[in-house]
């Protein structure tokens, strides 16, 4: 006993040296960096500080990691913008996603209760064989293309059974809805900032060549300027597509609140009400043109969605909801014209002339031909096998600094989803994608039914909605829009919440159909 008790003061005096000594050398690392000015390398070792500290969280709880990983998904690029587009910093999203996955499957102990049967897990998983099949095309010269494309395509595919099991109750979905809509909130604000006061904001002076901070369109016809905004993030398109993602669950959120509080709860529903005006100022002032169109087509596809939400004898109110949504959104354009005139007016004439097909200056029917006459080259070209895995990938331009080669060169300039799986993986790969995005939307269609008569039946439309959106003419639109990391890693997250949807109902799926059918008998 004296030995032990003579053996413990000198580990509890050597732990904390330990400490000490540790602290004071990444102190002086820090130090070193700050007195050099280096700012990229204080924001690295920074980054990866925080996510060593998250870390030991995540692993106590999966879900904890969840918001953060969206959070930063949404202001990942606001970094690169100012420490020279580091690949580094870029990789801090899928170390902590990968944090994430391991603390949801050493915790899979724990949903044995609800197994969650993913009706596309056959079609996605003959997909991805696919996809590594053809990593070894024999026209594959370089191995980092086909991990760069399995990874651009492949990565965020988990989070449909991560979204299925995070949300355990109605408090918790309503908790991250609301969050995920005011983070959006303050990326389509700054956004909005940036088409007023010019792009300079939040925007560094020096350009790096593979960031897009200062596109600018004209009004066809005049030299009038349309700043298209980036807010936090590289890229134009990103932010408005990120705002996309987050109008669609915001209008969800809305319809359910609106359902489930009534006039009580008026109070809960002034903030996401307006956060949702502020993001669809953002997609307007974006100068989208694909974006506006497909939200301005999902509005029109509420009202077939109502008609078939209709059980029995039909209720005004189940349409209140959907209507004081879309009623928030045409206010929120109201209030831009009335605050910014000018720039409200430009905007809306550069959609007016370009997507109206009246006008000689619409670009919608050219579009959709060039789109149809990539499909056909990049199958003429790929054939049933492709040119592998990645060859089509986003982010091709970092492993080809000079793109020399014709086949490169023809497929990073041109633009179409399914150009792109022709591309990469011929033939074969555009009816396995055909497969499962179908197989996948048909399934949707057949939950949605038993939502009917419930709060969420809304949330989950308009979540079909985005999907549909997102997996069709989006896709047809660019490959790239699919490789887009802050898109995918929503879009699979959502299909997760949708198929969860029916249990939170406290629905039984088989009672359902079953009474259904009987019903369609009679």
């Amino acid at each position: 006993m004296q030995t032990r008790s003579a053996r413990m003061p000198a580990t509890g005096r050597g732990s904390p040296l330990l400490l000490v000594g540790f602290a004071m050398l990444i102190a002086l690392y820090v130090a070193q960096i700050i007195a050099n000015g280096d700012t990229k390398s204080f924001a690295i070792f920074a980054a990866f500080g925080m996510l060593c500290v998250l870390a030991s969280a995540i692993m106590k709880d999966w879900r904890f990691g969840i918001p953060i990983l969206f959070v930063w998904l949404a202001l990942e690029d606001l970094l690169r913008k100012y420490i020279g587009n580091s690949m580094v910093i870029y990789a801090v999203k899928d170390v902590l996603f990968v944090i994430i996955l391991a603390s949801y499957f050493l915790d899979g102990w724990k949903r044995r209760s609800e197994p969650f049967k993913n009706p596309v897990r056959v079609p996605l998983l003959l997909w991805f064989g696919w996809a590594i099949a053809d990593s070894f095309n024999s026209q594959i010269t370089n191995f980092a293309v086909p991990a760069l494309g399995l990874r651009m395509s492949f990565l965020y595919i988990p989070l449909i059974y991560l979204g299925y099991h995070f949300f355990r109750d109605e408090t918790q979905l309503k908790k991250f809805s609301l969050y995920m809509l005011q983070m959006g909130a303050v990326v389509s604000v700054l956004g909005i900032i940036q088409s007023i006061i010019g792009l300079n904001f939040l925007n560094p002076i020096a350009d790096d060549p593979y960031l897009r901070l200062r596109l600018i369109r004209y009004v066809p016809g005049t030299k009038e300027e349309i700043l298209r905004p980036t807010g936090t993030f590289v890229d134009a398109g990103r932010f408005s597509q990120y705002l996309f993602v987050v109008a669609f669950i915001g209008l969800g959120l809305l319809a359910y609140l609106y359902a489930t509080q009534g006039t009580k709860g008026r109070k809960l529903i002034l903030l996401p009400l307006t956060c949702w005006m502020l993001v669809l100022a953002g997609i307007f002032v974006s100068a989208q043109r694909s974006i506006i169109a497909l939200l301005a087509i999902a509005f029109l596809a509420l009202i077939p969605a109502y008609i078939f939400s209709k059980q029995g004898h039909v209720r005004v109110h189940n349409l209140r909801p959907i209507i004081r949504a879309v009623l928030a959104g045409s206010l929120a354009l109201v209030l831009l014209y009335a605050w910014f005139p000018e720039r409200f007016s430009s905007v809306f004439r550069f959609y007016d002339l370009t997507i109206n097909p009246q006008s000689q200056y619409a670009e919608v029917g050219n579009r959709g031909s060039s789109y149809w006459n990539i499909i056909v080259y990049s199958y003429e070209q790929s054939g049933m096998l492709g040119h592998g895995t990645g060859s089509a990938s986003l982010g091709l331009q970092y492993l080809y600094k000079a793109v020399t080669d014709s086949a490169y060169a023809a497929i990073t300039h041109t633009e179409g989803g399914y150009a792109g799986v022709l591309w990469e993986w011929g033939g074969v790969g555009l009816a396995l994608w055909l497969w499962w995005t179908c197989f996948l939307v048909i399934a949707m269609f057949r939950k949605i039914v038993i939502l009917r008569g419930t709060a969420y039946y809304w949330l989950g439309v308009s979540i079909l909605l985005f999907t549909i959106c997102f997996l069709f003419p989006l896709f047809y639109l660019g490959f790239q829009i699919y490789q887009n990391y802050v898109s995918q890693a929503f879009f699979y997250f959502l299909i997760g919440l949708f198929f969860r949807l029916p249990m939170l109902a406290g629905r039984d799926s088989k009672l359902i159909a079953i009474t259904s059918r009987r019903t369609a008998e009679s």
